[in-house]
């Protein structure tokens, strides 16, 4: 799977402290993260071009045994990630710690329900059309 977010400007970048919301929300630290405040290398918006947000699953025999016997995705997933496979989500957010791009835009463009602390997660039966919920609904506006 593959997403493109776009980058913070290298001319204006700060770091800020990580939105409050975030700690309590995920199942992972945050440690750092970053913004742009807007130059005119950016037309003020803080952001200058794209980055890709990458998950790649390497076939091995291994997997290849599990799909052929037909394992669950859990089991698939395990398998994986103990091989090394990385999610797009922690992709993302290995991204906003290197200062690439910001907690608010991988939010609103990486599926991210995994990682949420089982209080935070949608309630059974909900709509299931929208895939994750709009940054401007988790993280407030500073």
């Amino acid at each position: 799977a593959q997403r493109l977010v776009r980058k913070i400007c290298n001319h204006c970048k700060i770091e800020v402290a990580v939105p409050e919301e975030i700690p309590s929300m995920f199942t992972f630290p945050l440690r750092t993260s970053f913004k742009g405040t807007g130059c005119s290398k950016c037309n003020y918006t803080g952001y200058s071009g794209r980055v890709g947000i990458y998950e790649l699953l390497k076939m091995d025999v291994q997997i290849k045994r599990m799909i052929a016997k037909k394992f669950t995705e859990e089991d698939l997933w395990e398998c994986a990630r103990n091989i090394g496979t990385k999610t797009l989500f922690e992709d993302a957010i290995s991204k906003v710690e290197e200062g690439v791009t910001t907690v608010e835009e991988i939010i609103s463009k990486i599926p991210y329900q995994q990682f949420l602390q089982k209080e935070i997660q949608p309630a059974q039966g909900t709509k299931k059309n929208r895939k994750t919920p709009r940054a401007s609904e988790i993280i407030t506006p500073s």
